[in-house]
C-alpha cells in the first residue's frame, strides 16, 4: 500500500522459487535454485568441495561473499525488505549493473579456522568473479573483478564482519567500463529474545561516492511466535549533493507459524532531504510458505 499519490497499491507474487541441493559425496556438494515468479532465471547454480573446514572450493553462480544483509537467506529476514544500501552497493535492485540478486558468477575460496570449545574464532570467503551480475554468459570487460570478507566470532552469538570489493563494469545501458569498489562492515549480536544488527557500506561508481548504515533491534514478545523488528535505514546515492540523502524508518511485526510459515506487517516511514516533503510511506504484509 503506497501513500503517494500516482502509485498504485497492489498484490506482488515476490517470489516462488524452487531449491534442489545436495551431496554427491560426503565433502562435495551442489545446489540449482530456480526463480519462477514472473519470468524463469537461474538464482544459484554451483557446486563445492570442502577439502576441510579451513578450505572449501565454490565454482558457478552464488552470491557475492560481501555483507552480512545480503548472505542472509530472504527467508530469515526480519523485514521484508532489505536496506537501501545494499539494494544499491551489493547488486540488487538499485545498484549500476542491474538486479543481480547480489549474486555473481565466479570462483571462490572459504572455510572457517581456530577453533575454540564450542565454536569457531573466524569465517573467511575470498572469490573472483566477472563483475556483470548474475545470468550474463560471457563477461562484459576485460577485468575480473574481487571480493573478500573476513568474520570475527569473539564470543558466542557475537558477530563482527569486515567486506572488500574491488572491480570494473560496464553500467546497464552504458557502454564504457567503469571502477565499481566498495567496503563494508557489520556486527551482530543475539541475546536471549533479543538480535541487534548494524551494517556501513561505502562504495565508488566511477567518479561517485555513496554510502548507507542502518541498525536494527528485533525482540520476541512470545518466544518463536511473534517479534517485534525497528529499523533505521538512510542511504547517501552521491556525497556531493547534499539533498538527496533518504531516511526510512520501519517498524514491524513477523508471526511466525512454524519453521516453515511467517507473516511479516511492516510500515516504512521515508524521509528525503528535499525541499518539498514527498508523502511516499509504504505499508507491507508478506506471507511466505516453505515445504
Amino acid at each position: 500500500g503506497f501513500q503517494q499519490k500516482g502509485a498504485n497499491d497492489a498484490f506482488d507474487l515476490h517470489r516462488a522459487r524452487l531449491d534442489a541441493k545436495g551431496s554427491i559425496t560426503d565433502n562435495w556438494s551442489y545446489e540449482v535454485y530456480v526463480e519462477f515468479a514472473y519470468s524463469v532465471k537461474l538464482i544459484d547454480g554451483y557446486t563445492a568441495y570442502k577439502f576441510a573446514d579451513f578450505a572449501k572450493i565454490t565454482a558457478g553462480q552464488f552470491k557475492i561473499p560481501f555483507s552480512n544483509e545480503n548472505l542472509v537467506s530472504d527467508s530469515q529476514l526480519e523485514f521484508i525488505d532489505r536496506s537501501q544500501g545494499v539494494e544499491a552497493l551489493v547488486g540488487r535492485s538499485k545498484d549500476v549493473i542491474g538486479n543481480s540478486n547480489g549474486r555473481d558468477i565466479g570462483l571462490q575460496l572459504g572455510g572457517s579456522f581456530a577453533k575454540t570449545d564450542d565454536h569457531y574464532l573466524f569465517d573467511y570467503a575470498v572469490g573472483v568473479f566477472n563483475g556483470a551480475g548474475y545470468n550474463v554468459t560471457t563477461d562484459n570487460n576485460y577485468h575480473k573483478d574481487i571480493s573478500a570478507r573476513l568474520v570475527i566470532h569473539p564470543i558466542k552469538n557475537l558477530d563482527f564482519g569486515g567486506s572488500w570489493y574491488r572491480g570494473q563494469d560496464i553500467p546497464t545501458g552504458g557502454t564504457k567500463s567503469q571502477a565499481r569498489n566498495r567496503y563494508g562492515f557489520d556486527s551482530r549480536y543475539t541475546l536471549g529474545l533479543l538480535s541487534l544488527n548494524a551494517e556501513y557500506i561505502h562504495g565508488t561508481d566511477a567518479a561517485i561516492q555513496k554510502d548507507g548504515w542502518f541498525f536494527q533491534a528485533g525482540y520476541f514478545v512470545w518466544p518463536k511466535k511473534i517479534q517485534l523488528a525497528a529499523k533505521y535505514d538512510t542511504f547517501d546515492p552521491n556525497k556531493i549533493i547534499r539533498t538527496d540523502r533518504t531516511n526510512i524508518y520501519t517498524g514491524g511485526v513477523n508471526f511466525i507459524f512454524n519453521r516453515w510459515t511467517k507473516l511479516a506487517v511492516d510500515y516504512l516511514f521515508k524521509h528525503e532531504e528535499t525541499a518539498v516533503p514527498i508523502r511516499n510511506n509504504v505499508f507491507e504484509a508478506q506471507l511466505q510458505i516453505a515445504f
